[in-house]
């Protein structure tokens, strides 16, 4: 009997399907709400689940080689992390105030001398001419050089207060979340528990196999662009301090962030080259210029090498989710962009290949 000649039949209907609207909406206004209240911490929680995951192997061989609880553990981990992101912004921070202030004093005292270009600057291809001519403008004059690059130095140095301000925020979050990662490693079992029944919802069969790509892809991402990134600026340092150039500190932390965040290390390397040239022996410079060369091009190498390795994803496929990822959310895109290509590529492949499956089985 159809519901068009039962009327309760329609209204039993109707009601049943308005009460489940309303329910869907309070779930769904539920949902957007517990959003909106944990949206601020996301990129805090996102950071330390990172960290946590890609310092998880250390954490288990710290605990086997020395039998501590997984408090102890954690923070022998925490402990050196903080200080090797504290220490080194003290002594850049003082470094960056003590370098300003006296800029600010002998160009006040117009006592500020700047050494004059070599002739290599302006045979130079491309920009030459015009670094050597500003840079001879400074070396003649540089208090009215300043004058008539007035509005370039002011927008230099309100550019420079918005980077110090980001990397202070940067520092701060970072540190944050080295401690929230301490706390996640100690309880990895029960998250990653926790993980395998959300993803069995997705892919019943293949939980635990999505969690483990997961985990894979973040320390594959983590070896393949924080980790060469860490070896550049291994490798640029020797010879930035052998040549003596000026702030290397700044230089070689300039050089890390750039190949973290993908972009080319070039920026730094080739007008620090130019530099090398001016001041330096012609023959000493030419081997500087060949090494940072290298340096720069290291990564075009070693990134095929690492990235991907251990993951049973086209390296590809980690590649384009973490370059995709990071233009659209920044550097921790470069996480979670390779994370979410490597699910879905997988998924794909798993329902593409469910009709051969089930061939099989019912062959």
């Amino acid at each position: 009997m159809s519901t068009e000649n039962n009327p309760g039949s329609r209204d039993l209907l109707v009601s049943s399907l308005l009460e489940a609207a309303i329910k869907i909406s309070l779930l769904a206004l539920l949902l957007i709400w517990c959003f909106q209240i944990i949206k601020p911490f996301i990129s805090l929680i996102l950071w330390g689940g990172i960290l946590a995951i890609a310092l998880y192997p250390v954490f288990t061989w710290l605990k086997k080689r020395f039998a501590r609880g997984n408090l102890l553990t954690a923070s022998m981990i925490a402990v050196p992390l903080l200080l090797l992101i504290i220490v080194p912004m003290i002594f850049i921070s003082e470094s960056l105030i003590e370098t300003t202030a006296n800029l600010v004093d002998k160009y006040e005292q117009g006592q500020l001398v700047v050494p004059p270009p070599s002739q290599r600057i302006a045979d130079l291809p491309l920009l030459g001419d015009k670094v050597y001519d500003i840079w001879n403008q400074f070396a003649v004059n540089a208090t009215e050089a300043a004058k008539n690059f007035q509005p370039q130095i002011k927008s230099l140095g309100k550019w420079l207060l918005t980077l110090s301000a980001n990397m202070g925020m940067t520092t701060l979050l970072f540190m944050t979340s080295v401690i929230l990662a301490a706390f996640l490693m100690t309880q990895a079992v029960v998250i990653r528990s926790f993980f395998v029944k959300v993803f069995s919802r997705i892919n019943k069969q293949g939980g635990d196999d999505l969690v483990g790509l997961s985990i894979g892809t973040i320390r594959s991402v983590a070896q393949g662009v924080i980790g060469i990134a860490f070896i550049q600026a291994l490798l640029a340092a020797p010879a930035l301090l052998l040549m003596g150039i000026p702030a290397a500190g700044l230089l070689i932390l300039g050089i890390l962030l750039l190949a973290i965040i993908q972009v080319p290390t070039s920026l730094i390397i080739f007008p620090v080259i130019a530099y090398a040239y001016s001041i330096g022996d012609a023959t000493y410079a030419t081997i500087f210029a060949i090494w940072m060369v290298l340096v720069g091009l290291s990564d075009n190498v070693l990134k095929p090498i690492m990235l991907g390795r251990g993951v049973n994803v086209p390296m590809l496929i980690i590649l384009l989710g973490a370059l995709g990822g990071m233009l659209m959310s920044g550097i921790i895109g470069l996480f979670t962009g390779a994370v979410v290509l490597a699910l879905g590529y997988t998924l794909f492949i798993a329902w593409v290949n469910t009709d051969d499956e089930q061939a099989v089985t019912g062959a």
